[in-house]
């Protein structure tokens, strides 16, 4: 394909201007039909069968309104990452597929949940942009400093003329930055083809001709305004996805400063220290990233606890910075699970701390590993009760874990020691190798990184050799004390050991759900 920008190994999108089929379109469109290629990770997610079984490589279609999409929605695209609502979906594609699967019982429900998924996919999918045409359902979404790209093909399966989409659902994480580059160059090559051809190649009248040009002119004016100094503060916003405009009010209520003027606050609080920069794309500041993973119904109180977090950090080398491995999470779930437990096994290998040896003593998990590695420890008491805990790393700052002390698990004992081990897996594995981590746990956040921290968390406190020494493999033999003993030498409550004992396959998931009902049946 002569118009190729980007990688095929990685992200590109192609085209090749075509003579239009349809002759009734407006003089812009019929200049802009195209043959148009998207390459995710050396997939090509436009390739399809016909009817007649033959392999086509493209779809054809108009390539302006493709362009105008990107340029009406590129501020979302690029910074939302919050779904509308939580969902144990791996990416923004396949929520917009899974959301319907929990039909809601009341039918308000079920329209308020069409409208907010039909809302985010104005904004994210690319089958937005031509609905009529069926193109892959291609979604981009901001995933802390990078975008995630990720496909369905559920709704779009069958495209007209009887072809049929090849490539299975997916997705692939990227720099921001090589996105970015990959939608310009192919947005201004398209522009300056479709211009090429009105002055060159079409017999249309003059006033055809100008009305196509002053539509091509006014693309061209929104893609020269994609990098103002001005759209900075509404992309950290979007990012943040909060009511930042009601807390800064009430912060400066409470320092009983005048109401009218709240920008400077607005600003301190998305972390803008200078004055807003110009450029395609906003960077995520350390508050965004915290209020981008939290409620979107955060409340004050909340909010001004994380930026405390923020501001409390003293300038330290810490220990662990040097056992930071950041990685991206694999697209599927499994493997995400996967690479948890091989990162557990990896640090107590890396830290000499024997598999079967439980978290205590010499090896505790708060008293020792997290000291060791320079982590301070906070205790928080967040309104929100369904966050466990909070991580935060920066360059050069003093990483910390705060332990939200109303949450429903890490207010006990045990369930500290599992979120304590679960904070140290985003320092060690999330954000960028000179970026920052700020996540905050509850079902609000990225599904993927939290489904790779519980996975490390288990299996740091409870790897199998160390449920070997204290469990018989004959699960038949089991009795409900010899669990309670496991449990507390493992430091570990019910719902760990039990998840952790059938994610290895020792039971089964009935056996697990017994075990449950048995083990809290007199707590």
């Amino acid at each position: 394909m002569p118009h190729m920008h980007g990688s095929r190994e990685r992200f590109a999108l192609g085209f090749d201007l075509i003579e239009d089929p349809d002759h009734a379109s407006p003089l812009a469109l019929r200049t802009s039909w195209a043959k148009f290629q998207i390459w995710v990770g050396g997939r090509n997610l436009t390739a399809g069968v016909s009817a007649s079984g033959a392999y086509l490589t493209e779809a054809a279609c108009p390539a302006l309104p493709i362009v105008k999409w990107l340029l009406d929605n590129w501020d979302p695209l690029l910074h939302q990452e919050r779904l509308p609502r939580p969902a144990h979906a791996a990416s923004s594609a396949a929520w917009y597929v899974a959301s319907l699967k929990e039909v809601p019982s009341k039918s308000d429900d079920l329209d308020t949940l069409l409208d907010i998924r039909r809302a985010w996919w104005k904004n994210h999918g690319l089958g937005a942009a031509l609905p009529d045409f069926r193109i892959p359902d291609v979604h981009f979404r901001r995933f802390a400093e990078s975008i995630e790209i990720s496909w369905d093909d559920h709704d779009w399966r069958t495209v007209p003329g009887g072809i049929n989409l090849v490539e299975p659902p997916g997705a692939a994480y990227l720099p921001v930055e090589e996105v970015v580059e990959v939608l310009l160059g192919w947005c201004r090559d398209v522009l300056d083809c479709v211009l090429d051809v009105l002055a060159h190649g079409t017999t249309s009248t003059q006033s055809e001709i100008s009305q196509a040009k002053g539509d091509i002119a006014d693309l061209q004016m929104k893609l020269s305004q994609l990098n103002s100094v001005g759209r900075q503060e509404k992309r950290l916003r979007l990012a943040a996805g909060v009511d930042i405009e009601r807390a800064a009010r009430r912060i400066r209520s409470i320092a009983g400063i005048d109401n009218i003027d709240i920008k400077d606050t607005v600003r301190s609080l998305l972390g803008m220290k200078h004055s807003p920069s110009g450029g395609f794309f906003a960077r995520l500041s350390l508050p965004v990233l915290l209020y981008r993973s939290a409620s979107p119904q955060l409340s004050e109180s909340d909010l001004e606890n994380l930026i405390g977090l923020c501001n409390t950090s003293e300038l330290i080398t810490a220990p662990v910075k040097h056992f930071r491995d950041p990685a991206p999470c694999s697209p599927s779930p499994e493997d995400t699970t996967q690479d948890g437990y091989d990162l557990a096994i990896e640090f107590r290998s890396t830290l000499g701390i024997p598999e079967n040896e439980p978290l205590k003593g010499p090896f505790d998990i708060e008293k020792c590993i997290l000291q060791q590695l320079g982590i301070r420890i906070r205790d928080i008491r967040l309104t929100d009760e369904g966050v466990e805990g909070v991580a935060i790393f920066r360059e050069g700052f003093e990483p910390i874990v705060a332990v939200n002390l109303s949450g429903r698990f890490a207010r006990s004992p045990w369930g500290r020691r599992m979120t304590l081990a679960h904070e140290l897996c985003h320092l060690l594995r999330d954000g960028e190798e000179a970026g920052a981590v700020g996540i905050v746990s509850n079902h609000w956040a990225p599904y993927l990184l939290e489904r790779r921290a519980n996975a490390f968390a288990a299996m740091f406190l409870a790897p199998e050799a160390a449920l070997d020494a204290v469990l018989d493999r004959d699960t038949g033999r089991w009795t409900r004390a010899d669990l309670k003993h496991a449990m507390k030498h493992l430091g570990i409550g019910v719902t760990t050991l039990t998840r952790q004992l059938y994610n290895l396959r020792w039971i089964s998931g009935i056996e697990r759900d017994a075990w449950v009902d048995e083990l809290t049946a007199f707590d």
